[in-house]
């Protein structure tokens, strides 16, 4: 659409006139302003250059000297600053989160172990006695008896002593060399084939060996054991007095030692003969009898270590011991797993501080610049002092030298970090083993 001027111009666009017209609101001051406060909006973080230059043009717009009250201008450069302190604290909290989560699962695994620890104590074991009570019950029985054998040792009675470790291993070693001699004899009188010993002769030969062995073990264990009920204060048994049971289990023990001293005299003594020949009768004879005095002391031995080794109250509590120990020592396993996890945990609680420390510092320092970026203008424009606030003293408040607090600043929300510290400082509710006063520990700052 054009015109149609009377003096016979070229007729102008309608269109093109207009924008050629300046437009007032758009050139100025508050058009000015508008554009440098929304340079200011742009970006993550605060351009001084945009900001001073915002702020200048809007002291030309106030004109003047003016009281300290926050301008227009100066609020959105600290919200710019708080949003900037918001997104450094958002950041920090994500850190927060995961370490808690990750304390957190440590936590609920210590808890679990010391739970599972608490829980062996009323596991049901069989008792030595007969039947089954809880461990703490049987482990409570085996305290007293153990109180009752150290008060007798205390009064320096010898009953309870026990014989050297390797002594006591003395029976299984007799056991076993009797039960491989018995063996070979029974294998001869078998006739086992040693080029295929796998066969029937062989198996007859290892029942006769176990059965002899293992029942003539038995007995003497047994007839130590009776013995060992009159071992007195002085560590000796004495042998009057006996009752006729053990009488009896002596004089029955005794045969059986005499008939495994014949027999491995007479099956030592084929045996020479027949690796030496006929002619090495008396030598035959002298390693027979040395074998059968040799089958008799260990025998006799095996007796003796029974007899003297502890008492029927060492022998009880050895049997609780083993009752209760497996029990106990899970236990403890346990506890000392879940005690292991503190390290693990306080690591993390300071690696949190830390993060959180630098998090709040970041953060105040975004306001900060917005602070000093206001101070600065107000000096160039209005020839004034800074802000009518002190600064904040830091060893009294968390905060940054130079972050003003007044009623009108705007200030960032610290609350998140300090509920995630405070979670990393104090355990799972209910967790045992961890219960503390309410006065011992210090509670983090609201």
């Amino acid at each position: 659409m054009t015109t149609h001027p009377s003096d016979g111009q070229q007729p102008v666009p309608i269109r093109r006139n207009l924008a050629a017209v300046p437009n007032p609101e758009e050139h100025g001051p508050n058009a000015r302003l508008r554009r440098r406060l929304n340079r200011v909006m742009r970006g993550r973080r605060i351009s001084a250059r945009a900001a001073l230059r915002a702020l200048a043009v809007e002291q030309l717009i106030i004109g003047g000297t003016r009281e300290p009250e926050t301008s227009h201008g100066e609020n959105v450069i600290q919200a710019r600053g708080k949003a900037a302190g918001d997104r450094v604290l958002g950041r920090t909290q994500r850190i927060l989160d995961r370490l808690a989560r990750k304390a957190d699962r440590l936590r609920a695994l210590q808890a679990t172990l010391r739970i599972r620890a608490r829980y062996r104590d009323g596991d049901i074991v069989p008792h030595p006695d007969g039947g089954v009570r809880t461990v703490t019950q049987t482990a409570a029985e085996q305290e007293a008896l153990h109180k009752l054998v150290a008060e007798d040792i205390d009064r320096g009675s010898r009953r309870h002593r026990r014989l050297p470790a390797v002594m006591r291993q003395v029976p299984k070693l007799v056991f076993g060399a009797d039960a491989l001699l018995l063996l070979y004899f029974f294998s001869g009188v078998t006739n086992v084939d040693w080029t295929i010993p796998l066969s029937a002769a062989l198996v007859f030969a290892a029942l006769l060996a176990v059965m002899v062995t293992g029942i003539s073990f038995a007995f003497f264990r047994f007839t130590g054991d009776r013995l060992q009920q009159y071992k007195d204060d002085t560590g000796i048994v004495p042998l009057r007095g006996l009752d006729d049971a053990t009488n009896v289990s002596m004089g029955l023990a005794g045969g059986a030692m005499v008939i495994l001293a014949a027999l491995m005299f007479v099956r030592m003594r084929a045996e020479v003969i027949t690796a030496l020949g006929p002619h090495a009768g008396f030598t035959a004879v002298i390693i027979g009898l040395a074998l059968a005095l040799v089958s008799v002391l260990a025998n006799t031995l095996v007796i003796a270590v029974h007899a003297l080794d502890g008492s029927a109250e060492t022998d009880r509590l050895e049997a609780f011991g083993g009752v209760v120990g497996p029990a106990k020592a899970e236990q403890h396993q346990l506890d000392e797993q879940a005690a292991i996890l503190d390290p693990q945990i306080a690591i993390i609680a300071r690696e949190a501080e830390r993060a959180a420390a630098d998090g709040i510092t970041a953060a105040g320092l975004e306001c900060a610049i917005a602070d000093q970026i206001i101070e600065a203008s107000r000096t160039a424009n209005q020839g004034t002092g800074p802000l009518s606030e002190p600064a904040i003293n830091p060893n009294d408040e968390d905060g940054v030298i130079g972050y003003r607090r007044t009623d009108a600043t705007p200030e960032i929300d610290e609350r998140p970090l300090h509920i995630t510290l405070g979670h990393l400082r104090t355990p799972l509710p209910g967790a045992p083993g961890d219960e503390q006063q309410d006065g011992d520990q210090e509670q983090p700052a609201a």
